[in-house]
């Protein structure tokens, strides 16, 4: 009893403790700190803003920079003078910010301000930018945007307020309001303007703090009330007590000029557990605001989710820190602005609950949790260590170790460790009921009013509550269950056991009837792996399996085929331990690092880990519930972490963060330098890649800020068939073969989505001049020409040659005429005329004599014939045959000359006088060889050929003709001019000569 006291008295403080926590902390708050290790130029960050691309923008003691979420770009410095300080940034919502320069060496002078485009980083001069700026640049007091996100500007002598809008130009603003224009702005020193749908709150470092209307201006009394925040109802103060130089009360300045007290800390003394503020700043762009405590404390106030404590005394940033100025991006994330670094703070609602987990509150030695229970009265959980059991605003510890299954009674518990035991709620008192033969107790199901069925580590055994006995089940057909971490029945009434070796199947007794799993000796009922955790069967009747290293897989049990779905489908690990399903369509997984949303119908995942609020990412087996309001739970190594389903609806895949180019450089192999065309590549949307360039490096950026790392893929289409993954921002285009195409790069946030929003640019790789199609033509026009000119002057060279070769060949037939012809005739003549005076043996040889000379005349006259460049044309040639068959032919043969389709044929010499003289060898051998018989011969051209056929009706004399010589001169001479030489003997002589031309 001393024991139950003792740990109720300490539950009592706790809860007290945890009731202050639901109502205070219903939020959580991350810090990422950024400092020079992590790139940022300088410690100290005075001011910041966002542009309209997503580029982070801070002023830095070191000078101006931009971020990207990986890196820092430090600006050059391009004003008139570098000891000048960045006091703020504005977006102008153009491509451009306005930077407003002040000396920190004065108290109240006039600012310098600039205007620097965000993709040239270009500087130029406020009436540079704005042609038609209607005042003067020293008369600006502040420059803001509006509520409409217009940009602002507050200006003196005289007192006006204008808008710019690209469309509109500049108008002023508040022209009804005539007491503006009345006041005497003393001060350049503005703290905090900002401006809603119809006032606008302005603060001054040492002037006053008030609210202008469309019709008048309330102005606090005195200069001791300085600016906290603004909001819609007007604007919060705080006073300053000259005498004790620190602030003391907290007041709400209203539309009507009214102050009223405002409580904070549920006072308007502005002082916290007996801690005073000592300074205060607004944020840029909303209703929230930090105070400063004197103890090194931060406190950020959100008007509608409340006050954190930010700072905290032995933080980093406790002590010295000091906060300039802080605004809030685009995707929800604050950034503090401060003399020791950039602040990234994120505040998000609190959609993890987490019970029972180590912490200042709690505290036990082991928070290792299996059996949960949760119902509108209890909640109840296994700790390895003791029994939680929350009931009525109370919460009971019960000091048992060991525990595992769990199962709720209206009048008590059932408990699960080596061995049963029951506790009953009226009497408080815990009974063990007795070992049981399945050692640690999994966990525990209903069979009837008077038997539960318990799963363990050695198997299966029913309890008898009657006679308080345990009965082992065992079936011999099939393998004894090992580690039984799961009891229930399908919507089927079918009764499952899962255990770490199987899924079995049991009758309404608890009998073994069936088994699924590696050892299985049915094919049908072999599952693919040796280990599982959980097993369920979801609402359209599917089954899911977690397994023990494979991940989760789905399986069709009727074909049983499985489809897994793990490590490279999103999830952290492929050990899941337990599947509970919501009203969503999810699979809720806890596994063995994180906690996973699956959505069945898309296969999208989504993984929790202990940043996103759970208690521990390594989760338990067996331990899991789902209450009767939808609510789940999952018991792991550090207590158990519940959440409400609904409330993660919105977390899906599409992410459609802004994606930008962050740089481009290109290398100039002509100049040998790295040079930046940023501004270009983002002005024209295309990377132009000359020949003069040996590489192009492209920097990228996924605006989205979260903390973790980032991966990326990019494609080339027209020459990547498949994304290239790459873990870093950036990318080298070197090497590419020539011509247009499309970069692609996308990238995948720190939780593991792809953004949808992707960079799209036109590639073009030039072709060096001399690979262009013109040059290509031009080289091969001018080889052209010079191989044209080559071939005429061959030509010439060749028509020069030939008429020489004419000329000699003419003087040599004269010649040959003229001489040889001479003497062979004058021969032959002698030859008749000495036959008479010499005897009669002599006078045959003298004959013989005559006769050679006359045949040496006549082939003479031949060769004569051929030489002569004057007989080159068909037309002779054809004479000459004409001729030579008529004289020889005609007085011993009935002949017939066909010739046709040659008459314009072009025939070199060597060809024709090789025709020629088979001609005159074959009518030759018809004289010699044959009787009698007609003569046919035609001469034709035919494709590229020339066809001479000579037929003779008569039949040779076989033999003298085929040993005589005429035959092998007629094949040799068609032979060597290419041709060919055919003879047919049969049914008379057939010759066919076939010479290409």
């Amino acid at each position: 009893m001393r024991h139950y006291i003792k740990y109720l008295l300490f539950h009592l403080l706790l809860f007290g403790s945890l009731i202050f926590y639901a109502q205070n902390n219903d939020y959580r708050v991350l810090k990422t700190i950024y400092s020079q290790e992590q790139g940022l130029p300088s410690a100290e960050v005075y001011c910041g803003t966002q542009d309209e691309k997503g580029f982070l923008w801070f002023g830095t003691r070191a000078g101006l920079c931009r971020f990207d979420g990986t890196s820092f770009v430090l600006i050059p410095n391009q004003t008139e003078s570098k000891t000048l300080k960045i006091e703020s940034l504005v977006n102008t919502g153009m491509q451009s910010i306005v930077v407003t320069y002040v000396d920190p060496k004065g108290s109240n002078l006039k600012r310098i301000r600039r205007v620097i485009d965000i993709n040239s980083f270009k500087i130029n001069l406020l009436s540079d930018n704005f042609r038609n700026l209607p005042f003067v640049d020293t008369a600006i007091v502040a420059v803001y945007r509006t509520f409409n996100n217009e940009l602002g500007f507050l200006v003196k002598a005289p007192n006006q307020l204008w808008s710019f809008n690209p469309a509109k130009g500049f108008y002023q603003t508040y022209t009804s309001n005539k007491s503006l224009s009345k006041l005497n702005l003393q001060s350049y020193n503005v703290t905090h303007i900002s401006e809603k749908k119809d006032h606008l709150v302005i603060g001054w470092r040492t002037w006053k703090s008030m609210i202008v209307t469309s019709e008048t201006v309330h102005i606090t009394p005195g200069i001791s009330y300085y600016t906290i925040a603004a909001s819609n109802e007007g604007s919060l103060l705080y006073q300053f007590n000259d005498a004790k130089r620190e602030i003391c009360c907290s007041y709400k300045f209203d539309l009507n000029g009214n102050l009223t007290p405002f409580n904070i800390f549920e006072t308007n003394d502005l002082v916290k557990n007996n801690v005073r503020v000592v300074s205060s700043v607004a944020s840029t762009n909303d209703n929230t605001y930090l105070l400063e405590l004197a103890n090194a404390e931060t406190i950020f106030a959100d008007p509608e989710k409340g006050k954190f404590n930010l700072f905290e005394k032995g933080d980093i940033y406790s002590g010295q820190t000091i906060v300039t100025s802080y605004f809030k991006d685009n995707n929800g994330y604050y950034w503090l602005c401060s003399s020791k670094g950039l602040v990234k703070l994120s505040v998000s609602k609190k959609r993890f609950r987490n019970h029972f987990n180590n912490s200042n509150l709690f505290q036990v030695n082991n928070n290792s949790v299996r059996g949960i229970f949760s119902n509108e009265k209890y909640f109840l959980a296994n700790l390895f260590n003791t029994i939680a059991v929350e009931h009525a605003n109370d919460t009971q510890f019960i000091a048992k170790r060991n525990n595992y299954g769990l199962l709720f009674a209206d009048t008590g518990i059932w408990l699960g460790a080596f061995e049963l035991r029951y506790h009953n709620f009226k009497t408080n008192v815990t009974k063990i009921l007795g070992g049981s033969t399945c050692a640690e107790i999994w966990s525990i199901y209903p069979l009837n009013k008077n038997e539960l069925l318990l799963g363990g580590t050695l198997g299966l055994v029913r309890y008898s509550i009657s006679t308080n006995s345990f009965v082992t089940i065992s079936n011999s057909s099939f393998p004894k269950p090992a580690f039984v971490y799961k009891l229930f029945k399908s919507k089927n009434n079918e009764f499952f056991a899962v255990a770490d070796n199987g899924i079995y199947l049991l009758s309404e007794k608890g009998e073994i009837t069936d088994y699924y799993g590696s050892e299985s000796l049915k094919p049908n009922h072999k599952l693919p792996f040796s280990s599982l955790r959980d097993f369920y069967i979801d609402k359209e009747g599917n089954y899911w399996i977690a397994t023990n290293g494979e991940g989760l897989c789905k399986w069709d049990k009727e074909k049983n085929v499985f489809e897994y779905t793990g490590l490279t489908d999103g999830f952290l690990t492929n050990s899941i331990y337990c599947i509970q399903e919501d009203d969503f369509g999810n699979l809720w997984l806890s596994t063995e690092y994180g906690l996973a949303k699956y959505t069945k119908k898309s296969g999208f995942i989504k993984v929790y880990t202990e940043k996103d609020g759970i208690s521990n990412n390594e989760f338990n087996r067996a331990s899991q519930f789902k209450d009767s309001r939808g609510r789940i739970y999952f018991g792991g190594m550090n207590g158990v972490t519940s959440f409400n389903p609904s409330e993660f609806a919105a977390d899906t895949a599409e992410v459609n963060f802004q994606m930008h180019i962050s740089g481009c450089s290109v290398y100039n192999i002509n100049r040998q330098v790295l040079e930046d065309v940023t501004d270009r590549i983002i002005q024209e949307n295309k990377i132009t890649i000359s020949p003069n360039m040996a590489f192009c490096n492209l920097s990228f950026a996924l605006l989205n800020y979260e903390t973790g790392v980032r991966n990326y893929a990019y494609k080339i289409d027209g020459l990547d068939k498949e994304w290239n993954y790459i873990t870093e921002n950036k990318l080298r285009l070197s090497n590419l073969p020539y011509g247009n195409y499309k970069l692609l790069i996308k990238a995948k946030t720190a939780e593991g989505y792809w953004n949808n929003k992707q960079i799209e640019l036109d590639l073009i790789i030039e072709t060096p001049f001399y690979k262009k199609w013109w040059f290509i033509l031009l080289l091969f026009l001018i080889a052209l020409s010079v191989v044209g000119g080559l071939f005429y002057l061959r030509f010439k060279q060749r028509l020069n040659y030939l008429d020489k070769m004419n000329v000699l060949r003419v003087k040599l037939a004269s010649d040959l005429h003229d001489e040889v012809g001479g003497l062979l005739n004058k021969s032959a003549m002698q030859s008749e005329l000495a036959k008479s005076m010499v005897n009669e043996e002599t006078k045959p040889l003298m004959d013989k004599i005559a006769y050679n000379c006359r045949q040496a005349m006549s082939s003479m006259r031949d060769i004569m014939w051929n030489l002569d460049s004057r007989n080159d044309s068909i037309e002779n040639l054809l004479d000459r045959m004409r001729e030579y068959a008529q004289n020889m032919l005609s007085e011993r043969h009935d002949y017939e000359l066909d010739i046709h389709d040659i008459e314009n044929v072009q025939i070199v010499p060597e060809k024709r006088q090789a025709l020629y003289l088979i001609l005159k060898e074959a009518i030759n051998n018809i004289l010699k060889h044959s009787r009698a018989g007609k003569v046919k011969i035609s001469l034709y051209q035919a494709g590229k050929f020339i066809h001479l056929n000579i037929f003779n009706e008569s039949e040779f004399v076989k033999n003298e003709f085929s040993t005589g010589q005429g035959l092998k001169n007629m094949q040799m001479r068609a032979e060597k001019v290419k041709g060919t030489f055919v003879i047919n003997l049969e049914n008379g002589v057939e010759i066919r000569v076939k010479i290409p031309l």
